[in-house]
């Protein structure tokens, strides 16, 4: 699957039928549905990591999740297990990371505008490309602890990240490549709502008058206090 995972773009990809894929779509989510809803007739606990792993089974039997995908997701679980057995590791010990960049500037491309118009013209700060990074992080047992912003710092998989890691008897498991969407909760359950709220913050400080013109005539960027009240309330 590419990396834009709608559904057109996949089509093109696959050279498809975007409504056939649209149908696809719908027709797994139904299935998916009725399993949770049976469970829970049952009285059984849903996760998010069952939901996965079931959808994983639905496009399986469907033959929609390609062989190789497969082979990564059970190496990968096999990984894990292997080092929670070694290791006697609780689920509270279990954790699920994420690293996530944050504009300055959250304007978007997407405006209500009068029609006719030849051009559309966004405002912004002009600070678009300016960013930092914020670190979410969720364990197994369900509990979301703080999290963490970093403004200049070296990437979680640098060598000597990995080494403070390993000093501090921390175990990596590096999900692969393009596994994301289906090996990690975070990018399916909270990354998409926190984006979300974040805009809003960001927006609402822009026509509430947050962003008051300087000197030289542009907006001003938003305070890393302000950004970091957005994050915090996201």
């Amino acid at each position: 699957m590419p990396k834009a995972y709608g559904r057109n773009q996949a089509a093109r990809h696959f050279e498809l039928d975007s409504t056939m894929v649209g149908h696809w779509i719908k027709e797994t989510e139904k299935k998916l549905y009725n399993w949770v809803i049976e469970q829970r007739n049952k009285a059984l606990a849903i996760t998010f990591v069952t939901i996965r792993l079931q959808m994983i089974e639905i496009l399986k039997k469907e033959n929609m999740l390609p062989e190789q995908t497969m082979e990564l997701v059970k190496n990968f679980h096999r990984f894990v297990i292997r080092l929670r057995v070694k290791n006697s590791i609780e689920p509270c010990n279990i954790f699920n990371m994420d690293e996530m960049p944050v504009w300055f500037d959250m304007a978007g491309n997407i405006t209500i505008n009068p029609k006719g118009e030849k051009t559309v013209y966004i405002r912004g700060t002009g600070n678009e490309k300016n960013w930092f990074t914020v670190v979410l992080i969720c364990a197994a047992d369900g509990t979301k602890l703080p999290l963490i912003c970093i403004f200049k710092r070296k990437g979680h998989l640098e060598k000597s990240v990995k080494q403070k890691f390993n000093d501090n008897h921390v175990n990596l498991a590096v999900i692969p490549g393009d596994l994301t969407s289906i090996c990690q909760p975070l990018d399916v359950a909270i990354n998409k709502p926190f984006k979300d709220h974040l805009r809003r913050g960001w927006h609402s400080w822009m026509t509430n008058g947050g962003a008051r013109y300087i000197a030289t005539g542009n907006l001003k960027c938003a305070k890393i206090s302000e950004v970091y009240s957005w994050v915090k309330h996201s």
